[in-house]
């Protein structure tokens, strides 16, 4: 027995197949793939297809899919928000740089304290050292975190 029912999608009159098929018909207009065993209402006529798999969700404005990250990428953000060596070369060389003015400052003012006393000048050298050390590592652990 062929009968048509409509689209779940478009509301389209669909031709039917055979009741006993339970085949998949697609709407000639809107191509949307549905089985062609109608459920009845009471009074015996064809609702919508049940067995229709729902239509997408329309695509919001402005927002775009997201997009899929490289294993690099993917390390970055693990070793910027947990743990991990970081691997940006940027980074570690304003790294560097810190804590290359940090000891150049700490030995400066370590040989002023101690009046050139070569002593001084190894303790401000590490204690400058520590600080562009920890200085650095801390600026960038808060600009990372920020801008994930």
């Amino acid at each position: 027995m062929a009968e048509s029912f409509t689209c779940p999608k478009c509301g389209a009159s669909i031709p039917g197949r055979s009741l006993e098929s339970g085949e998949p018909a697609a709407c000639p207009h809107c191509s949307q793939p549905s089985m062609s065993r109608p459920e009845r209402d009471v009074d015996g006529s064809a609702t919508a297809n049940p067995y229709a798999s729902p239509p997408p969700p329309p695509a919001q404005p402005g927002v775009s899919s997201p997009k899929e990250l490289t294993a690099y990428q993917a390390y970055n953000i693990v070793s910027d928000i947990a743990t991990g060596v970081n691997f940006r070369k940027k980074d570690n060389l304003y790294q560097a740089i810190a804590i290359f003015v940090g000891l150049v400052l700490g030995v400066l003012i370590g040989l002023a304290v101690a009046r050139g006393a070569p002593e001084g000048a190894v303790l401000g050298g590490f204690i400058g050292l520590l600080v562009g050390l920890f200085g650095s590592g801390i600026f960038l652990l808060i600009y990372r975190l920020f801008k994930h």
